[in-house]
Formats: structure tokens, C-alpha cells, sequence
């Protein structure tokens, strides 16, 4: 971790002064009331009138806030961008070898560090060192800053010599005493024993490091506005107890870690390192389940929701059903650390009918939106697509946009044009509490699956469609010497018979990224999944048919291996077909089999 001095530039004429001090100003406003999606566009915009009225001083100091703004968003190929153009521009303005460069050339020597490019900040950091050598007095604060970040690098470079660990150890014991010296550098001194606390522990020195730690969160923990660095301190803490096996008490330091580096500077590339740290403590401590979706929601509803819907909205209690269905990986329960990067974190679902969403539907939405919005340290991210999945949902509502009926399917006709993966989508999750049960009687209706004729109808469909891109157009394709072609039948093939092993195991399949993910467990055919699995992986069988272009009757081709997996899936459906009663007759061609079923 890193800290700066908090004296940004401010110089040029008294017109100037006054200006940039008002940017910097809104800037920090933006930051502290959590708009950090606003800031790029504010300091692009701030920087070309600063071109325009060729005001250097105010186009290096929004340039220098840009390169810090691009590294904590850890997108470092435009903060390199603009920290080229940065030196250049101080090159240019005469301004090489000053105090001022040194500590620019500093905040770019951080982004290099970053983003990895490890040589070319260490060369800018002995260039600020040889600079500061010269102009201040070795106490100043410029030079604890200074060593706090030359040890980051240190660190990096101990990845590949370890020797490193003790360079970085020195530079900050140097750091640390001259911030311990002036009460008035409290945060420094906390940052500067936190960055310690992480070289001692990568040196394995634990009970150092643990003593470390201690004494940075007791000095952030003075303050009442946590500093950003408070984060990091946390963080070591973290890693410290995760390190002794106390993985518990570790998850809670990730999970205040996690809320302050998201309040502060958003979900950043540390932020998911700490993320992913959390999910191993909690694996490590047995509760790996604790952060999917659907565990959130449960959680966020018995700590938070419950009480204010027993609290505010008693009269109307037994009227409300309350649960986590719908769109998303974490409703299914197939999130995992990656879907976590959108539309994900604690939140529920509360459906109630149009009459009671006449009564209460706003304040009840309102008084949800007032809840607190961290769970575990996480808070729900949601993009505008995300908008409308949870709060006060009315039950009509909720089905009508799944299966397109207020009731959920009635006729056969509602069944049949119903996407299946909609109603996958409409029955998933879980019901907290429903007291009047209307949701639930819905639910339970479109659960019941298919009405017969519809289910064996599909099921023919499908049949169809594996016949045809599986057994039929595979084979046609490479016997004609149409590779790329082949392989689009040999993919359709697999989905259509995913999607065939859903509806002969009553189950409605999901969106197609999932088809494989949600096909655990199945009762009937679950031997083919690996078949599918391997048929899917097979590089493309060109060799195959080698001398067999032109052929009139190109047969069963079992030298390609694709083939053979084909078939071999084929029969394995037409056994069971049989065994359900569903066909009496013994054909592998699976477009007979539809057209039988079709007629049971």
C-alpha cells in the first residue's frame, strides 16, 4: 500500500490557484459520495479546458490525479498513456530535476509498479531519490512516502530474489521513523506499519508481523473517517490469522477489508485479490457456502429484512412472500467467484399482490432500499439490465415476464411457446416464507413440468434435431469436406441432446451457458454426459475421411471418433426411451423414435 502527500499541486497565477482548488474539490466530492463512475469523465473533461487555456500547472495536476485514478482502477494501459504524456510535459515546461517533478515522476513510478513494467519504476524511483538527495532534509515526510513505495517494488522484485524482502524491510523501517517522530503523521506511521506487517509475514516472521499489524489498526481506528489505507492494514491482518489457521477470525478482517476498499475506491483488482482471499478462509473454515447468492440472500433476509417487515409493515406481514428466484448464476446456485464481478451480492425478493402493492408497494421498496448494504463485506453490484430482479415484485408481474401468462401457463399452446430456460428461471431459488401462498401455488404448478402431451412432444422435437445434426448432417458435412460446417452440426447436436436429457428427467433447462453445470444429478442417462463432454471436446476428425470425399452412401464412419460418439449416444437414448415405456421399437435412427413417441 501506498500514501501520498496530501498537498496537491496548486500553482500558477491566484485566478488558477482558485480554480484547481474548486476541481480538486469536486473531485474529492465525487470520491466521498461514492461516484466514482463519474470521475473520468469529470477530470477529461477539467483537462481539455486546461489545453484549452494552456494552463501547464492545472494540465499536470489533473494528469497526475488521472495516472492515480487509472492505477486504483487497475487499468494501467491508459494510465501509462497519460504518464508519458505527464513527463513530457514537465520536460517540456522546464521543470526537470525540481522537488515538484520528483513527485510526479513518484505517482508515476506507482503506476508503473502497478501495472507490472517493475524496471521502469525502479528507475523512476532512484531518479526521485537522487532529486530529494539534493533539495530536502532527510526527515521530510516526501522521503516516508518515498520509501513506503520503493518497498511495494521491493516486494514484486522478492518474487523472483528474495533478497528483495530485506531491502523492502529497511526501506520502510526508515519510512517508519520519521512518521513516528511528528504526531502529526498518525495515518503515514499506520500505513507504513501495515506495509511492514506484509514483508515481515512474506519473510515469515509472524509474530512480527502480527505485532505490526496491531499497531496500524490502532492507530486507523483512532479516526473516525477511516483513510483508504485502512483497507490494507485490514487486509494484513487478514492475511496474518489466515496464515495462523484462525480462517474465522481471518474472514472477518477480509470482509471489512473488502467494504473499505469498495466505499473508497470501488472494486478495483485489489478488491477481487481480497475477495478471492475471502472465499479461501471461508473454504478453509468449512463455510464455503456462506458467500453464494442464494446463502446471501437467506442471511440478508433473516438479519435485515425480517425485522423491518415485522416492524414496519406488520399489518401486512402475512401478506408478504419473501425469497431469491430468478435471472442469475447465484438463483440457480451455480455462482462462484467469477459471477461476482456483476449483478450479484445480498438481496431479496418480496412478491405481493396488486392490491397490496397499491397499499405499501412504494414505502415497502423504499424501506428495503434503506437497508444496510453490506453483507460479509459485500455489496450488491447491479447494472442497469440487473434493475427490477429484486425488491417489491408483484406476483403477476414476476410470472408474466417469465412465462408471459399473470398465472403462469394455462393452455397447451402457453406451454409449448414458453422458452424453457424462462421457466427454469421462474421456479428456481427459494421461497423464504410465502403466509397466503399464491406465489408458492404458482410456483408449484409450473414445478408439477410438463402437461404429457406437451412433454412428449418436445421430447419428439428433440429426437428430431439430434437426428438430424448428429446423425444425418455430421457425416454428410465431413464427407463432403466441409470441416468448420460438421462441427456446427456436431454443437448443435450436444445442446439438443442436453436439452433432451433435461425433458426426460423433468427438469426445464436453463440458459444454454449452464446446460452442462445444472445437468449434475440426473436420473436417466446420466452416463451420456461424459460421452457429450468428450464428443464436445474432440478436435475436428479431418483424417477420418481421408479418401472418402464423393462417396454416395457415406454409412457409419466409425473411424471418426465423433461418429462413434454419436451413435453410441443414440443407443443409449433409445434403451432408455424403451425402459420409460416411451418406444417399444429397437431403431438407433433417432427421427423414427420421434415420430414413434409422437404417436404413443
Amino acid at each position: 500500500m501506498l500514501y501520498c502527500n496530501k498537498k496537491r499541486c496548486k500553482c500558477g497565477g491566484r485566478r488558477m490557484r482558485m480554480e484547481i482548488h474548486e476541481v480538486l474539490s469536486e473531485l474529492d466530492s465525487l470520491f466521498r459520495e461514492k461516484k466514482t463512475e463519474q470521475v473520468e469523465g469529470f477530470l477529461h473533461e477539467k483537462l481539455k479546458e486546461a489545453i484549452t487555456e494552456e494552463d501547464t500547472a492545472c494540465m499536470i495536476t489533473l494528469l497526475n490525479e488521472l495516472i492515480g485514478y487509472y492505477r486504483d482502477m487497475s487499468r494501467y494501459d491508459r494510465g501509462v498513456l497519460y504518464a508519458e504524456r505527464l513527463v513530457a510535459l514537465m520536460n517540456d515546461a522546464g521543470l526537470t530535476g525540481t522537488v515538484y517533478y520528483a513527485t510526479t515522476l513518484l505517482n508515476v513510478a506507482n503506476l508503473y509498479r502497478a501495472a507490472g513494467k517493475l524496471s521502469e519504476s525502479l528507475e523512476c524511483y532512484e531518479t526521485v531519490c537522487k532529486i530529494y538527495d539534493g533539495e530536502l532534509d532527510r526527515n521530510d515526510l516526501k522521503y516516508a512516502s518515498l520509501y513506503n513505495n520503493m518497498s511495494l517494488l521491493y516486494e514484486e522484485l522478492a518474487v523472483q530474489d528474495v533478497h528483495w524482502y530485506d531491502a523492502a524491510g529497511e526501506a520502510l523501517k526508515a519510512a517508519l521513523s520519521i512518521v513516528s517522530a511528528n504526531p502529526e503523521y498518525r495515518i503515514e506511521e499506520a500505513t507504513t506499519h501495515a506495509n511492514l506487517a506484509a514483508v515481515l509475514m512474506k519473510q515469515g516472521k509472524e509474530e512480527d508481523a502480527y505485532r505490526e499489524a496491531q499497531s496500524a489498526l490502532f492507530i486507523f481506528e483512532q479516526d473516525e473517517e477511516k483513510d483508504f489505507h485502512y483497507s490494507m492494514a485490514l487486509s494484513a491482518m487478514a492475511d496474518i490469522l489466515y496464515h495462523k489457521k484462525d480462517y474465522e477470525q481471518a474472514a472477518s478482517f477480509y470482509e471489512k477489508a473488502l467494504e473499505e476498499i469498495d466505499s473508497n475506491v470501488g472494486r478495483s483488482e485489489g478488491y477481487y485479490r481480497v475477495l478471492s482471499n475471502l472465499h479461501q478462509a471461508y473454504a478453509r473454515a468449512g463455510k464455503a457456502d456462506c458467500l453464494k447468492g442464494l446463502s446471501l440472500a437467506r442471511e440478508y433476509y433473516e438479519t435485515y429484512g425480517r425485522a423491518m417487515i415485522h416492524e414496519s409493515f406488520a399489518e401486512f406481514e402475512g401478506k408478504i412472500a419473501v425469497g431469491f428466484v430468478g435471472e442469475g448464476s447465484d438463483c440457480f446456485g451455480y455462482d462462484d467467484l467469477t459471477s461476482m464481478d456483476h449483478d450479484f451480492g445480498p438481496a431479496f425478493c418480496m412478491w405481493v399482490t396488486e392490491e397490496t402493492f397499491e397499499q405499501i408497494g412504494s414505502c415497502l421498496q423504499e424501506a428495503y432500499e434503506r437497508l444496510p448494504k453490506y453483507l460479509h463485506g459485500i455489496r450488491r453490484d447491479i447494472r442497469p439490465m440487473g434493475q427490477g430482479r429484486t425488491g417489491v415484485i408483484i406476483i403477476s408481474d414476476f410470472y408474466h415476464k417469465y412465462t408471459g401468462c399473470p398465472n403462469g401457463p394455462e393452455s397447451e399452446s402457453d406451454w409449448i411457446h414458453t422458452d424453457e430456460c424462462r421457466l427454469a428461471a421462474s421456479v428456481n431459488g427459494e421461497v423464504f416464507t410465502d403466509p397466503e401462498g399464491i406465489f408458492t401455488s404458482i410456483r408449484q404448478k409450473i414445478l408439477s413440468y410438463y402437461p404429457q402431451n406437451v412433454w412428449k412432444r418436445k421430447m419428439a422435437q428433440k429426437l428430431a434435431l439430434m437426428a438430424q445434426s448428429g446423425q444425418y448432417n455430421y457425416a454428410r458435412l465431413m464427407g463432403r469436406g466441409d470441416a468448420v460446417s460438421a462441427q456446427f452440426a456436431r454443437n448443435q447436436f450436444v445442446r439438443e441432446t442436453l436439452e433432451f436429457l433435461y425433458l426426460i428427467n423433468r427438469r426445464y433447462a436453463p440458459y444454454y451457458k449452464w446446460l452442462f453445470r445444472g445437468s449434475e444429478n440426473f436420473e436417466h442417462l446420466s452416463g451420456v454426459i461424459g460421452q457429450l463432454i468428450e464428443l464436445q471436446l474432440l478436435p475436428v476428425q479431418t483424417d477420418a475421411w481421408e479418401g472418402r470425399q464423393g462417396e454416395w452412401n457415406f454409412g457409419v464412419n466409425q473411424k471418426d471418433r465423433a461418429v462413434a460418439l454419436i451413435e453410441k449416444i443414440a443407443e443409449s437414448t433409445v434403451q432408455t426411451c424403451r425402459e420409460l415405456n416411451l418406444t417399444n421399437i429397437p431403431d438407433t435412427y433417432l427421427e423414427t423414435q420421434a415420430f414413434t413417441i409422437l404417436k404413443s
